[in-house]
């Protein structure tokens, strides 16, 4: 016939059958196996994002639980210690007298809001004072307790000195300075009564209250 190549010429498949309909199959198989294989990936990654974002935001909420009542426990102590404004610290002298107002400060103070006024005449001292015991509230006044002048001058340093029952309590104003320096050196250390009191030396200034010292307009005050 005609045009047809003779039986022998013919190419066919090993298998018998066409020779590029089984290879076309595989790779059909194989690509659809990638991609399951792609999206089980895909969904991993966004469950363990999940998980992390998840885990992140349960790790905070528990820090925030632990440090958020510090947090609000120290602002109401700070607002409990200085919610009674005394005034800032003033200092005057003349020749006739020199006298200082402020808050005593140190780390050994108790009562860290407080406020005492000093006035001195050539013989004596008078010393009276009032402290902050809680939110709102303030202690009864202390004194006027009178301390004897060891040591008057219209230019320089006034020094007044008196005993306690364990201690010495010695105040020098400065008049150059504009200063207060409140002293209390332990005595009596062998009498029974003293026994157990403090044995160090204790020191403490004359300074603006604490409602002036955190602000800060009252920081040079």
């Amino acid at each position: 016939m005609p045009g047809r190549l003779p039986q022998r010429y013919v190419k066919r498949s090993d298998h018998g059958g066409a020779p590029f309909s089984n290879s076309c199959r595989a790779a059909k198989i194989a690509l659809a196996s990638r991609q399951d294989r792609f999206g089980e990936g895909c969904t991993m990654v966004r469950a363990l994002a999940i998980f992390s974002t998840c885990t992140t935001a349960a790790l905070a909420a528990i820090v925030v639980w632990f440090v958020a009542p510090q947090f609000l426990g120290a602002s109401q102590q700070t607002l409990g210690d200085q919610d009674i404004v005394f005034p800032v610290k003033s200092f005057v002298g003349t020749k006739a007298y020199v006298g200082a107002k402020g808050t005593l400060v140190a780390d050994w103070i108790a009562y860290k809001n407080n406020t005492y006024s000093i006035m001195c005449v050539p013989e004596e001292c008078t010393v009276a004072s009032v402290e902050q015991i809680g939110p709102r509230l303030i202690s009864s006044i202390d004194g006027p307790i009178i301390y004897p002048v060891k040591r008057w001058t219209t230019d320089d340093q006034v020094v007044a000195e008196d005993d306690a029952l364990c201690s010495r309590i010695t105040i020098t104003l400065d008049r150059k300075t504009e200063t207060v320096l409140w002293v209390e050196s332990p005595i009596n250390q062998t009498d029974l009564a003293c026994k157990n009191a403090d044995n160090n030396l204790r020191k403490a200034t004359l300074g603006s209250s604490l409602h002036w010292r955190r602000s800060p307009d009252g920081r040079n005050r």
